[in-house]
């Protein structure tokens, strides 16, 4: 019930069998945390998002947490994230920051950054949720990226994911992504690609993609 550690090369697939690995319900944190250095790759033996061989299931039905739970960290991180075609990844859910991956910054050493990069090639993204708590304003229903951070999204589906505001005066931003950069941090600006993806039933219509840059 506990979070996975990423220190190395990690590369979690199936068997030829169509496998899914859900979230235990005693892990109210992220399901995996990608240090420095290390790279973690979500793939499938078809490699074909017609025929998933790889599920993803954060539980969210049966998980308590009222605080950051993705399914991947990279806080802080020079770490590598990639997710093939082939792979689903559901049913999470977050509060108020990164519904599915969170690869940003914290607190008091905010301004140190991080290099995180993120390669998304397929798969689907479905059921996911991030949730006020704490914050009155929400970012990212599936994906938040800071300063110095590299995402790159490719024919991939993000469907069904959920934005809950239950702040009085709270905002929501980025449905389905957001990236905020902000010229004090070490590293300045993010690079971002998407491509050929499709957005289906997201609750934040006009702000599905949010790019924020502060001074």
């Amino acid at each position: 019930g506990e979070t996975q550690t990423i220190t190395g090369n990690v590369t979690i697939t199936d068997d030829g069998i169509q496998r899914i690995l859900q979230r235990a319900d005693g892990c109210t944190k992220e399901m995996f945390n990608v240090a420095g250095g290390a790279e973690l790759t979500l793939t499938s033996s078809s490699k074909d998002d017609t025929n998933p061989m790889l599920v993803i299931d954060g539980n969210k039905e049966n998980v308590q947490t009222n605080g950051y739970a993705p399914v991947v960290d990279m806080n802080q991180t020079d770490g590598v994230l990639n997710i093939t075609p082939g792979v689903i990844v559901q049913n999470n859910k977050s509060h108020n920051t990164g519904g599915v991956i969170f690869a940003g910054l914290n607190g008091t050493t905010a301004k140190s950054g991080g290099q995180a990069t993120i390669n998304i090639t397929g798969g689907c993204f479905k059921g996911n949720e991030v949730e006020y708590s704490v914050s009155q304003y929400l970012f990212g229903g599936c994906i938040y990226i800071e300063s110095g951070c590299t995402l790159n999204i490719s024919n991939a589906v993000f469907e069904n994911t959920t934005m809950v505001q239950n702040h009085t005066s709270g905002m929501t931003y980025g449905g389905v992504v957001s990236v905020r950069t902000n010229a004090s941090h070490l590293y300045k600006g993010a690079n971002v690609a998407i491509s050929n993806c499709i957005f289906k039933n997201t609750s934040v219509i006009l702000l599905v993609i949010f790019l924020k840059s502060l001074p």
